[in-house]
């Protein structure tokens, strides 16, 4: 995951200092530890930047998964020379039966976006904005006949699903459906269900595609824009800084007129990434194993 990220508002004693402390336990007993398929952001903080890196920098074996992390962590100063670039190991994960036939109903992913560390004096700007964004355009999703199903990706994004959830009323049968996801997997098979998936937390994304549906990316960091151009659908990337209801309206009209040709090639791409996924475990194995071990397994 992003563990070496900075894309949304972080502390340095928070997963910084755990992250560092978990590499030097490991080096002081003599356990090996791999950064498999990261997220890496450069972060202006200095002392999150040094925790990062010295982790990093005891770490037996590096992957990133997107191109900007990688060339995050070499402006560090981190020699990536024997490093790789790898999809995000969501893509390794085995999906749930997609139905083929339309269904009619809109996923929506929703996020607590408040920026990140360096637009604290506006997080609270940014989140009435964000939120008067999505409401707006699940009012419009259920006005125009969609069934609307809400995702979020961690219990802080609790608030912001109730308030978008109430946005349509009191309405029989309800338009809006709601209900837990406790894993990933929970996550995709509910995604499964849908025909089109809008969403801003970057596993609501990345789980989307993973299923194979076409989906529009309201993103908060380059990670984002880096995933969709990869799975051939840069141009439904934008920026959950900027995005207005007409802009979101716009691009999700001109997803869905195409989705019938793009729901393939997204599925091409899942089968090509985990099969690159397939090349990382071998060589990850000959790596923290001796070679005898890595065949056997």
């Amino acid at each position: 995951m992003g563990i070496l990220e900075s894309t949304t508002p972080v502390r340095p004693w928070a997963m910084p200092y755990s992250l560092f402390l978990l590499c030097v336990g490991a080096r002081l007993v003599g356990t090996k530890v791999a950064l498999v398929s990261v997220g890496v952001t450069v972060s202006r903080q200095r002392t999150i930047r040094w925790l990062h890196t010295s982790a990093a920098r005891m770490a037996h074996y590096r992957s990133y998964r997107d191109g900007a992390s990688f060339r995050a962590m070499r402006r560090m100063g981190i020699d990536v020379s024997n490093d790789a670039v790898y999809p995000d190991v969501v893509f390794a994960l085995e999906a749930p039966p997609v139905t083929s036939c339309s269904s009619g109903c809109v996923g929506v992913g929703l996020m607590e976006f408040r920026g990140d560390n360096d637009d604290r004096a506006r997080a609270d700007e940014l989140r009435r904005a964000y939120v008067a964004t999505m409401k707006q355009f699940v009012r419009w999703l259920v006005d125009n006949g969609r069934t609307v199903r809400l995702f979020i990706g961690d219990q802080q994004d609790e608030a912001m699903l109730a308030e978008v959830s109430q946005c349509v009323g009191s309405r029989s049968p309800p338009p809006v459906l709601v209900e837990p996801a406790a894993t990933l997997e929970d996550l995709m098979r509910q995604m499964a269900a849908a025909d089109i998936v809008v969403g801003t937390r970057y596993h609501n994304v990345l789980c989307a595609l993973r299923v194979g549906k076409p989906t529009l990316s309201v993103g908060y960091a380059v990670k984002h824009h880096e995933l969709m151009v990869g799975m051939g659908l840069g141009e439904f990337s934008l920026d959950a800084r900027r995005t207005g209801f007409d802009a979101l309206v716009e691009r999700f009209t001109e997803l869905e007129c195409r989705s019938g040709g793009l729901d393939e090639r997204v599925m091409a791409r899942d089968r090509a990434y985990a099969a690159q996924l397939d090349d990382q475990f071998v060589r990850l194995f000959a790596t923290l194993l001796d070679h005898d071990q890595a065949r056997e397994r």
